[in-house]
């Protein structure tokens, strides 16, 4: 109760302009990060006109625009290649083209209110369906194991066995349950919705991307899924693809004498899979189109002043895209924590640089990342096609949600070769802004844009709050951000990154 007072008097003093939330000067050349200016950025990034920030949506377009107008106030070095702060690129997408139909056995559903339909591929299809739970197959979790799911519609669960049974890495990824299906010569899915932990749940998108399926090719043929080709590309343009209530789920169970409840209950319980023919025919007729769209990160640096040392670079980054607006209830999900919270915070930093008369060593690279929640597909692209050589990238900071929870710690994660060194410099900060510092598991290194530079070899610093059940909700909003905590994080991250970036 106390939090709630102490966070509505901060809130309306920021309304009403008399608020200044600021800590005691550390060094002159972070004076200018405040919470109230942070705040001020995610009020924008994070407001109804913007509408969520979907990525390849107009709102997502203007984010890109105010991000690089306020580099250009800061006089930020432009990338060479394009002279302006835009790194653009092409993704391949899809769109579902409405009216879609499902029926049970002859009975038909409504769109929208019993299935919907994820962009994934078209087509007509009748079959018998098959339940496989979770539709997992790895060597140790198989749900595709002792079934024949051949020319069936398979039944899965949304979500995963949270927090049992074995480490799932990305096996549990929309996109690689989907090629599951395909390799075991299913000719449709159906998705249930309402299986998933809350806090892990998206809104069903109008647009899937396609470019996140070519990222994982990699992980396929790793795990012996094959190789993305011309004949896998077909069969995914053509997998009907839809997702349906529990109502809908339990109608398809119905003479199986099982629930969507009971089955989840005891697969989760057992950690294993329960797969069977339900006994029930379903037919589904969808349609797509698909074609290139255009996104873009943008990327401003700060060159160091150091002969040599200024062409070493440490990448400091934040994505700027969310969620986008709800298909069916028109909700605004405006992702204010996720992540306006770490593009406003990156933003302050750039520019407390920028004002800086001291200039480090070492040449700072701010990218602010497009299409994250839809798989990392900036961070993606500019790892394999980066502005400034990844051999003299000593660091990746990342700052992935940073404005909620308790205002006196922030949980941080140090990877990769000198992530001794990093704690270090983190740690001396800390204790400089009065913040503490709680340690992330190890798996968070697969989380985020950072989880591509960790890949390549280059030692990353990820900030990040720890979310919550308001995570990908329209609940996300900019009232619910503490301005000290963001000014707290903005100000740790300055310190650290000035301390790597004079370093002989």
């Amino acid at each position: 109760m106390k939090r709630f007072f102490a966070n509505l008097i901060i809130i309306s003093s920021i309304i009403l302009g008399t608020g200044d939330y600021s800590l005691p000067q550390l060094q002159t050349a972070d004076q200018s990060i405040t919470g109230k200016e942070i705040l001020k950025h995610v009020r924008y990034l994070a407001s109804y006109e913007l509408k969520g920030r979907e990525t390849f949506a107009e709102g997502q377009y203007e984010a890109a625009r105010y991000i690089a107008k306020e580099f250009e106030k800061y006089g930020m070095k432009t990338l060479i290649k394009t002279q302006d702060y835009y790194q653009y690129f092409e993704i391949e997408c899809v769109k579902v083209i409405p009216p879609s139909t499902f029926e049970i056995n002859g009975k038909s559903y409504t769109e929208r209110e019993d299935f919907r339909v994820a962009a994934v591929g078209g087509g007509g299809i009748e079959n018998e369906v098959v339940f496989i739970g979770y539709g997992i197959s790895t060597e140790q979790y198989d749900s595709y194991a002792d079934v024949d799911v051949k020319n069936k519609i398979v039944m899965v669960f949304q979500g995963k066995i949270y927090r049992k049974g074995p480490v799932w890495g990305l096996a549990p990824f929309h996109p690689m349950r989907v090629l599951y299906a395909i390799n075991h010569e299913a000719s449709g899915m159906i998705f249930v919705e309402g299986t998933a932990p809350k806090d892990h749940k998206w809104p069903i998108p109008s647009n899937w991307n396609l470019g996140l399926i070519t990222l994982i090719e990699p992980i396929a043929q790793k795990m012996g899924l094959g190789s993305w080709n011309d004949e896998v590309w077909e069969k995914w343009f053509n997998f009907p693809l839809v997702y349906v209530n529990v109502d809908v789920g339990n109608e398809l169970l119905k003479n199986s004498g099982r629930t969507i409840q009971e089955l989840k209950d005891e697969i989760d319980r057992a950690g294993k899979p329960h797969s069977f023919a339900v006994e029930q025919r379903a037919k589904i007729q969808t349609r797509i189109s698909h074609g290139p769209k255009e996104t873009m990160n943008v990327i401003g640096m700060i060159e160091g002043s150091d002969s040599s040392l200024k062409e070493e670079f440490i990448v400091v980054g934040a994505h700027y895209d969310h969620l986008g607006t709800s298909e069916d209830s028109g909700e605004v999900y405006y992702g204010a924590d996720d992540n306006a919270s770490g593009t406003a915070a990156l933003l302050e930093i750039a520019q407390a640089f920028a004002k800086s008369k001291t200039k480090t060593k070492r040449s700072i690279v701010f990218v602010a990342f497009t299409g994250e929640e839809v798989g990392a597909l900036g961070s993606n692209h500019y790892i394999n096609n980066p502005e400034v050589p990844l051999s003299k990238t000593v660091a990746m900071f990342n700052l992935d949600m940073v404005g909620r929870n308790n205002p006196d710690e922030i949980m941080v994660l140090c990877v990769g070769k000198n992530k001794d060194l990093l704690a270090g410099i983190n740690n001396k900060a800390s204790t400089k802004v009065g913040i503490d510092l709680k340690e992330l598991e190890r798996s968070y290194a697969d989380s985020s844009d950072h989880s591509c530079f960790y890949r390549k070899g280059i030692p990353v610093i990820f900030y990040y709050d720890g979310g919550g059940d308001f995570a990908h909700k329209p609940a996300d909003t900019w009232d619910k951000l503490s301005p000290l905590k963001m000014e707290k994080v903005a100000r740790l991250c300055f310190l650290a990154l000035s301390d790597l970036a004079n370093r002989d």
